[in-house]
């Protein structure tokens, strides 16, 4: 995850040119079960399928905010 974008593995296939919104939760640290959720809104960039089926997208953020 970066300022701009992220990068996911799924089982499903997502063609470039798709909006997404995900929903994440990031540890505050590693010891704590306190966590930011942060919502963000993107669009698939890149596509790679993995020999184990799973397919890897790199994901443009347009908005993200906290919540």
């Amino acid at each position: 995850m970066s300022a701009v974008g992220f990068y996911l593995r799924l089982k499903q296939q997502i063609e470039p040119g798709v909006r997404l919104f995900v929903f994440c939760a990031l540890a505050m640290t590693p010891q704590s079960n306190e966590t930011l959720k942060l919502a963000s809104r993107g669009i698939v960039v890149r596509t790679e399928a993995y020999p184990d089926g799973t397919y890897g997208l790199g994901i443009k953020i347009d908005r993200s905010r906290f919540v």
